[in-house]
């Protein structure tokens, strides 16, 4: 686990940095230091070790919420996320359908105790499962242990090389893109998804951990300069019947005449407005009268919300599967204010 915890310390300085991805830089910079994934890592890798490799599931299971409880109780301030947080104090933890990439972060020590690449996965499922039971988490935590649990079955001459490429196929989507193309390759609707997956569910969830997981998947849109299509209204055309019929594809436009936007709003049954925006522009045409959509971006549009006496706040997807954000939820995002418990 060594490389594991050096590569979360020396990487820590730039979680959220969206420089040049440079792979030019010290390896042990100023402000540096282990963060909640060294934490986690250690708990998984312990509680993995004190069960034996012959336990069951709900045995793993049970071992894995207990110790990364007490080791979360040990350093508290190491950096979890805010369900995270509410989950490492709770008497009976269950698991809250996060996705995210911790079940990944932690689970590097179950792709070295073990000897078989089908039993490797099912512990890996085993240690998502306390807290990232989404599919899209427990198949963060299946596609990492895979390259040290392949690598080290190919050494043991336990599995054939074929193995090796099946299970590299199965999780390309996952580490099979190289760290310069990545970001460029998924366009804002599919990072949108995640804001998606997350109103449903709170949906299936109805309450507080639910809404934490939502906050914090805006949170990271907000870090990856994430946009979303906010539809207006034209006061008046941008041009006549006649105009349109003779524009074609690739045609550049000058109009002779200012053109006025008016940002859409909804109202909701008590007659409250709200800034109606998009993950997509299918979610869009679902239901809005906005002639012209513009992407901006998620911090963008959330200010604005924030400073507009007329608004009560957003309301992401109106027409569909939707959740309102009021102005104390915008703030909390903006100015990274963390929920915390009532007495």
């Amino acid at each position: 686990m060594y490389g594991a915890i050096l590569g979360d310390i020396i990487g820590s300085p730039f979680e959220f940095d969206r420089g040049d991805k440079t792979k030019n830089f010290d390896l042990f910079s100023e402000g540096c230091g282990f963060t909640d994934d060294s934490v986690m890592t250690i708990a998984v890798g312990e509680a993995l070790l004190a069960v034996g490799p012959e336990a069951a599931v709900k045995e793993i299971e049970d071992a894995v919420a207990s110790n990364m409880q007490d080791w979360g109780k040990r350093y508290p301030h190491a950096g979890y996320g805010g369900s995270f947080r509410h989950w490492l104090k709770e008497k009976n933890p269950k698991p809250y359908g996060s996705y995210g990439n911790g079940s990944a972060m932690r689970v590097s020590a179950a792709g070295w105790l073990y000897d078989s690449i089908e039993r490797t996965r099912e512990v890996a499922r085993a240690t998502a499962n306390v807290t990232h039971n989404h599919p899209e988490g427990i198949k963060g935590a299946e596609a990492f242990y895979g390259i040290p649990a392949v690598l080290i079955a190919e050494c043991k001459s336990r599995i054939d090389k074929g193995l090796m490429t099946d299970v590299l196929d199965e999780f390309y989507h996952v580490f099979g893109r190289s760290m310069d193309t990545y970001s460029d390759e998924m366009d804002e609707t599919q990072a949108n998804q995640m804001i998606e997956a997350a109103i449903d569910q709170y949906y299936i969830q109805q309450d507080k951990n639910g809404m934490l997981l939502f906050m914090e998947v805006m949170v990271t849109r907000m870090q990856q300069a994430g946009e979303v299509v906010v539809p207006y209204i034209t006061e008046n055309p941008f041009m006549s019947e006649e105009q349109i019929s003779k524009v074609k594809a690739g045609d550049t436009i000058s109009l002779d005449h200012d053109v006025r936007l008016k940002i859409e709003t909804v109202k909701d049954a008590d007659e409250k407005e709200w800034i109606g925006v998009f993950t997509s522009s299918e979610e869009m045409h679902k239901g809005s009268a906005g002639n012209v959509q513009m992407n901006q971006s998620i911090e963008s549009i959330l200010r604005l919300a924030l400073n507009w006496e007329q608004v009560n706040g957003i309301v992401i997807n109106p027409f569909g599967k939707y959740i309102q954000m009021t102005k104390k939820m915008i703030e909390l995002l903006i100015y990274g204010i963390v929920f915390v418990e009532e007495g």
